[in-house]
């Protein structure tokens, strides 16, 4: 999962916490990370308004990968933004928040990919057979 899926999922629990009135040390974690991304997105028309948009229906997969891609983009462009949201997802997992189960869908020209409750799983992504164009792997060094 990409680190804009975690982080757009805390937002939905946050909406869904704020809803709730919730007090706990998990509900102040991830108010945290929402005034966060607002105050980091305030320069980012896009960012804000997909920020927005999940806080209002929070429970809608489109706009959560909406901010997912948000926030990837800015992550990749910007590594005080990336290595701050990685510490502010750590704390509000140290929390005790679990995000429950995420799907993170890919597209690409030969069809469309769904990963979902993969949590403690490991997912390995390839071609499909009969399309793979990667090299055969050398054998292992037997030197000591």
């Amino acid at each position: 999962m990409t680190l804009g899926v975690i982080a757009a999922a805390f937002v939905v629990k946050a909406a869904e916490k704020a809803g709730e009135k919730a007090i706990d040390a998990g509900a102040k974690a991830l108010g945290k990370l929402g005034a966060w991304l607002r105050e980091r997105f305030s320069d980012d028309k896009d960012g804000v308004e997909a920020l927005k948009r999940v806080e209002e229906v929070p429970d809608s997969p489109s706009r959560v990968g909406t901010l997912a891609d948000a926030i990837n983009r800015r992550a990749a462009n910007d590594e005080s933004f990336k290595n701050e949201l990685e510490a502010l997802v750590d704390e509000v997992q140290a929390a005790g928040v679990n995000t429950g189960d995420v799907t993170q869908t890919v597209k690409n020209s030969t069809g469309t990919v769904q990963i979902a409750n993969t949590s403690g799983s490991t997912i390995s992504v390839g071609k499909a057979a009969g399309h793979s164009r990667t090299k055969p792997t050398a054998a292992p060094d037997d030197r000591d």
